[in-house]
């Protein structure tokens, strides 16, 4: 009896202080509400420069808040955001264990203008505070030699689904983004959500063109399953990503899904689903036309750890009618562990061509074959240990044979052929490959010294490789990564051969994978002899201002004939290939070669003698020094002349 009254006092004083607690929030509860907002607004302008304009704010009911011409306001003193009304409703219990849940949201008359002028934008100083702030994070994470990937993951997971309100109301938002005059918008009339289901219009600025949002988010089982498609007009560009981004981009249909699949110790397990179907985009650094992908799919199983996070394996993509398998890990400690593996099973060949996207690649458009591929890619690296690098990208062929060649030739490097030079997009030159050019050169007509030179210092392994080399290409990877920035490539004279006979000049994602699978059409495949490819390559290369091929070049510079030309003189024309336009500023206003050049002459004669190209007394006896005797003359006595210029224009006048 005593232990029932004692608990009775005990629940009604629990209910006493309870009362008195909500009495007092219902009483202080617009003092509260005003130092929430002034501690937020302090927050935003000490880290954003930003700050609040609110016409009228209180509560509408015991719980609910509302806001009426809400604003906030840059350094510039630019709005960036207003609201016509907006009225939240949190989880009472939820705030006072200290956590925001939002139970019901209604939004009406929200207005967010973006504007870019060149390279400033009105939301410049977001972006730079929130780059500082992932620096700093950056820097503490190095001192404590690790990020918690996965006390990340839970906290981006449990903000979004927590703050994701329970109902949701929005109408007549806007979204605007300027560049230079030129306005995107994102009208969004009408979004509602509920427990779990979630529906939305939207369009870009035209009502008769709209997209529709539908499917279900679910904050207590943490996963979602949504659609996206147009309502009409299909075709028509998302809005907005052209302005932001430069992509253009349409599409019929996007399904994207994510299930949480729990928690094993700090280990978060995600799984879900991405697919588009009938993707058209464009984006000048992904291809120079419009890109079309009928299907794509993306099934992941994603571990995030304390220190690492994992693509599990049995994670799969499709593109079209090729069907992949990922892993990828990184591993973030004292250093950064990255590895990549992607495999396929047997394609059937014409499924292969068929499935590249169209409208991006140029010369393997149309190819028909018969047989299967397989592709498989390994890559592995550390940045505790570069030199350790690995890197195998390898397309298998079985019982392949080409039955078609697409809307370019691929053969025609065999053949007599006109080679187009662009310069600056449009073209400057064409130059027949084969015996109607009095400049072309049979390949047995030209100075051995040129070719050794050539091939030492651009591609030592050519007659070797099929068209890749691995180890060239590792070797780039290190030394850009030591370097922190680009300073070598991993091109063959294979890949540079393809790129200017087949390819544009435009540098594009596109570009160098298209170049790729063209270097291993034509060389694992035998369609042209490593012979005639390093013939074509001689006669097409750039070796001075409007210089094109050896025969050219030699007259250019030494008014020679290619199989003439001295070992001096073989290493200097291949000196110019990185840079061929700057040829003069190889050469001091005294018409000799400048002194930096004869640590090259030293590196590629040593590798000449090393390979027995030439012998100990021509290595002995080469000095770094040409005679220009051709055309190219005019143009070194044009620098010297400038070097006195400002020689004398540097010198005090002594008179």
């Amino acid at each position: 009896m005593i232990r029932k009254q004692f608990i009775i006092r005990i629940a009604i004083a629990i209910a006493v202080v309870t009362g008195i607690l909500f009495t007092l929030l219902f009483a202080f509860r617009g003092a509260i509400l005003q130092k929430i907002l002034d501690k937020i607004e302090s927050g935003l302008n000490q880290r954003y420069g930003i700050k609040f304009q609110t016409g009228e704010s209180g509560f509408s009911s015991l719980t609910s808040v509302y806001f009426s011409d809400f604003s906030i306001i840059n350094k510039e003193s630019e709005e960036l955001i207003h609201i016509d009304t907006l009225n939240v409703s949190p989880s009472v219990l939820q705030m006072l264990a200290g956590r925001v849940n939002i139970r019901n949201l209604f939004l009406s008359g929200l207005r967010i203008n973006l504007v870019c002028t060149d390279s400033i934008c009105n939301y410049d100083s977001f972006i730079r505070s929130g780059i500082k702030a992932g620096s700093e994070i950056e820097e503490q994470s190095d001192k404590k030699a690790s990020l918690n990937f996965s006390g990340l993951a839970e906290r981006v997971l449990n903000n979004i689904f927590r703050l994701a309100p329970s109902k949701a109301y929005l109408r007549d938002i806007t979204i605007s983004h300027s560049r230079n005059g030129d306005t995107e918008q994102f009208i969004m009339p009408d979004f509602q959500s509920d427990e779990s289901n979630i529906s939305g219009v939207f369009n870009n600025g035209d009502s008769t063109i709209s997209w529709n949002l539908k499917g279900e988010f679910s904050k207590s089982g943490r996963n979602f399953d949504l659609y996206l498609y147009p309502g009409s007009f299909h075709g028509k560009h998302l809005p907005l990503l052209k302005s932001m981004t430069g992509l253009s981009f349409t599409l019929d249909t996007i399904h994207a899904s994510m299930q949480e699949a729990g928690k094993a110790g700090d280990e978060v397990r995600l799984s879900g689903h991405f697919s588009a179907e009938n993707l058209k985009f464009y984006h000048e650094r992904i291809s120079s036309d419009t890109a079309v992908l009928k299907h794509f799919l993306f099934d992941y199983r994603l571990a995030i750890g304390p220190s690492y996070l994992q693509l599990d394996s049995t994670s799969t993509a499709e593109i079209n009618q090729i069907l992949f398998r990922a892993f990828a890990s990184i591993h973030s400690g004292e250093g950064k562990q990255v590895h990549l593996k992607i495999d396929s099973d047997e394609i059937p060949a014409d499924n292969f061509f068929g499935s590249l996207p169209q409208g991006v690649f140029t010369a393997v458009s149309g190819v028909q074959a018969e047989g299967t591929l397989t592709y498989k890619l390994n890559f592995e690296f550390d940045t505790n240990i570069p030199d350790s690098v690995k890197f195998e990208s390898r397309l298998r062929a079985r019982k392949f044979r080409i039955t078609k060649s697409g809307e370019q030739n691929i053969y025609k490097m065999n053949d007599v052929f006109l080679h187009q030079v662009y310069e600056k997009g449009k073209l400057f030159r064409t130059i027949e490959v084969g015996p109607g050019n009095p400049y072309f050169t049979p390949l047995d007509e030209v100075s051995p010294n040129f070719k050794n030179a050539v091939l030492t210092s651009e591609d030592g392994s050519f007659f070797f490789h099929n068209g890749f080399n691995p180890e060239a290409f590792k070797q780039s990877i290190v030394a850009n990564y030591k370097a922190g920035r680009f300073v070598r490539g991993g091109s063959t004279i294979s890949m540079q051969l393809v790129k200017n006979v087949f390819l544009s000049r435009n540098k594009t994602i596109a570009r160098k994978v298209e170049e790729a699978l063209l270097v291993w059409l034509i060389e694992s495949n035998r369609l042209c002899s490593k012979e005639r490819m390093f013939e074509v390559y001689l006669n097409i290369i750039e070796l001075g201002p409007g210089v094109y091929g050896i025969g050219e070049a030699s007259e250019f510079y030494f008014m020679k004939k290619p199989k003439d030309l001295s070992l001096a003189e073989g290493i200097f024309l291949a000196s110019l290939l990185p840079k061929p336009k700057a040829f003069r500023f190889q050469f001091g206003s005294d018409g000799q070669l400048r002194p930096h050049l004869a640590d090259y002459y030293r590196i590629v004669s040593a590798f000449m003698l090393k390979k027995g190209l030439i012998s100990q007394e021509e290595a002995d006896n080469l000095k770094p020094d040409v005679e220009v005797s051709g055309p190219a003359r005019n143009f070194i006595v044009v620098e010297e002349q400038a070097d006195t210029l400002r020689e004398n224009a540097e010198s005090p006048d002594l008179h």
